[in-house]
């Protein structure tokens, strides 16, 4: 019979740490022992309020946990693993939470390594409710089944992703969330600048996100670029450049001449 692991120390307390705590936390199975963090004040605020222990010298990280989730960011990983060498046992499981990061980042601190992946914008003050699907690995198939369980415990959407298969989805994911954005901040930006309340364009924004849950994007693109609308495209550029709207013209100008490009294939 395989041991079963209850006992889990965190390392982070950002936004992916913040979420993943409180979802564990909920489920009575497991207990997060530790809270490993250098940041005094959201590691002490993460570890009372899931009334777990903090640890912020990782010299004295907890020995008794079976499961470690290292849940920093992708360009402080490297170093952190590279620290976690000298301070976890061989045997326990350990995990990152990056897409972007390979696995074998983590194999010389234990034998038994994973990955769970939540493919969503995270904030630490995100609804629990929210919908975080995870894609998960493992470098043997009984950690595989040890960390399937513990990601089913808090998402009814996981599966199994490789390195490659988690970084194409990390490009894709920066793609429909990063990119549009920015988009919509520059959006912000241009109501602002003609005294227009951006909320009027939240239900535009809405429906077409709710369309995409039955609908293709290639299908519903609409607007004077696809239409070749020339006029509009044309004075829409006038006003943008009228108003000095320099970044935003550019990024007009690229994104109406590839949507032009894309759908005349």
């Amino acid at each position: 019979m395989e041991r079963e692991i209850n006992k889990i120390v965190i390392i982070g307390s950002g936004n992916v740490a913040t979420i993943l705590a409180k979802k564990i936390q909920k489920n009575k199975h497991y207990t997060i022992v530790e809270i490993v963090a250098r940041n005094i004040q959201t590691g002490k605020s993460l570890a009372d309020e899931i009334h777990s222990l903090l640890c912020t010298d990782i010299s004295k990280i907890s020995q008794i946990a079976d499961i470690y989730i290292v849940a920093v960011q992708d360009k402080t990983l490297p170093i952190l693993a590279n620290e976690l060498n000298n301070y976890i046992p061989k045997d326990k499981i350990i995990v990152h939470t990056t897409g972007s990061a390979s696995i074998n980042i983590l194999k010389n601190i234990s034998s038994n390594i994973g990955v769970i992946y939540p493919l969503q914008s995270i904030k630490s003050s995100s609804s629990l409710y929210i919908e975080i699907p995870l894609f998960i690995d493992a470098n043997n198939e009984k950690t595989k089944i040890q960390i399937s369980d513990l990601a089913n415990s808090i998402s009814s959407k996981v599966d199994i992703a490789n390195d490659e298969k988690r970084l194409k989805l990390h490009i894709a994911a920066v793609i429909v969330s990063n990119f549009s954005n920015y988009l919509f901040t520059l959006g912000e930006d241009f109501c602002k600048t003609e005294n227009i309340s951006f909320e009027y364009l939240l239900p535009l924004i809405e429906e077409t996100v709710r369309r995409m849950q039955t609908t293709s994007p290639s299908i519903m693109q609409t607007g004077p670029a696809i239409r070749a609308d020339q006029n509009t495209i044309d004075l829409h550029k006038r006003i943008l450049k009228k108003e000095n709207l320099s970044e935003t013209l550019d990024v007009y100008s690229f994104l109406t001449e590839k949507i032009q490009q894309h759908f005349e294939k």
